[in-house]
């Protein structure tokens, strides 16, 4: 895994291990519902619109979960700066008390930037996945239209045999042994 993405990983569990894991979850749910069409063979475009609501939904989701987790990181940003700027005493007292706060405050805005990148991250991940499963769904359709195809080529061969018959029973002659033969022959049918 990219240095980068294992450390964003492992800062976002340290952090956030709530939202993480939900993000997580997000993230697994429609790639189940995947698989699960996959091994089962599940072609069609039901299952396809399926998974395309279940991937939006989760995506519209984890976004949520990381606008939620900004709100909370600079909540606790704000608080913590407010609590240092509040109370009495000397001013080395405060400037210590600043000095302190200063690092909570980073910590808050690390979780809400961090919150944000993962909800967004999931996000993006889930709809590039959805348009690579939908390929998967894609041949079925392609599948469907061949067999229309050759049901219209059937269709046409039933058309062209049904005039040759009409033809040829246009050319009988009533009340005659040949046309008493057709008709019980056509009844049989």
């Amino acid at each position: 895994m990219f240095p980068a993405i294992k450390n964003m990983l492992t800062q976002a569990v340290l952090l956030a291990p709530q939202i993480t894991y939900a993000c997580g979850v997000l993230f697994l749910f429609p790639l189940i519902i995947f698989l699960c069409h996959f091994f089962l063979k599940m072609k069609a475009r039901k299952g396809y619109i399926l998974l395309a609501t279940q991937t939006k939904l989760a995506a519209s989701v984890a976004v949520s979960l990381g606008l939620i987790g900004t709100f909370i990181g600079l909540t606790d940003m704000v608080s913590s700066i407010a609590g240092s700027l509040g109370g009495d005493g000397d001013m080395a007292e405060k400037m210590g008390a600043m000095i302190a706060s200063i690092s909570s405050a980073l910590n808050a805005m690390s979780f809400a930037f961090l919150t944000s990148i993962l909800g967004v991250s999931v996000s993006v991940l889930l709809l590039i996945n959805l348009n690579f499963w939908g390929f998967f769904y894609s041949e079925d359709i392609k599948d469907k239209s061949n067999k229309n195809s050759d049901l219209a080529d059937r269709l046409a061969g039933i058309e062209k045999i049904n005039t040759e018959i009409s033809g040829k029973l246009i050319s009988v002659p009533e009340n005659t042994d040949a046309t008493n033969l057709i008709i019980f022959a056509l009844k049989e049918v």
